[in-house]
Order: structure tokens, then sequence, then C-alpha cells
């Protein structure tokens, strides 16, 4: 979520100042990218948990959806900026 806030203040007739102020990635939530999408490995027989089998077998990847990647550049941890511009 980003916000922003600004507020304009005129000085006089033909001079008026701008304030703001804007946070990117305000609750600083991680932002996952990518994800391990390798749900079973494959063993072959007689090896690891397939040991007495004939056949290979799948197991279980333990680690299937865990995050394996997040973003810390565009959407990287929380940013605050202010800033004032001078009109005339």
């Amino acid at each position: 979520m980003d916000f922003r806030l600004a507020r304009g203040f005129k000085l006089t007739e033909k001079l008026q100042l701008r304030l703001a102020g804007e946070a990117f990635n305000l609750f600083n939530h991680t932002n996952i990218v990518s994800l391990n999408t390798t749900q079973y490995n494959f063993t072959n027989a007689g090896s690891g948990a397939c040991a007495g089998h004939t056949n290979g077998c799948l197991n279980p990847n333990a680690s299937f959806l865990a995050p394996t990647g997040s973003s810390n550049g565009l959407y990287g941890p929380r940013q605050l900026q202010i800033s004032a511009r001078l009109e005339f």
C-alpha cells in the first residue's frame, strides 16, 4: 500500500508553497516474487526413500510452495519521502 499526503499554502498572490509526504510499501509487507513449485521429487529404485523397492518412487517435497525470492528493488522495504515545491 502506498500513501501520499499533500498540502498547498498561498504565501502571496503569485507565490505558493506545496508540501508533500509519500510512503511506499507503508505496512512494510514482504513482496514474494517466486515460489518453489516442485511438489514431488523422483528417487531411483533401491536408493534413499525407495530402498527395497524395485521401481522408482515419488517423494513429497517438504519445501513445496515455500518462497524462494522476494523483491528488494522497486517493491522493496518501506520508503518515505518528503518534498517541497515553491511556485511563482
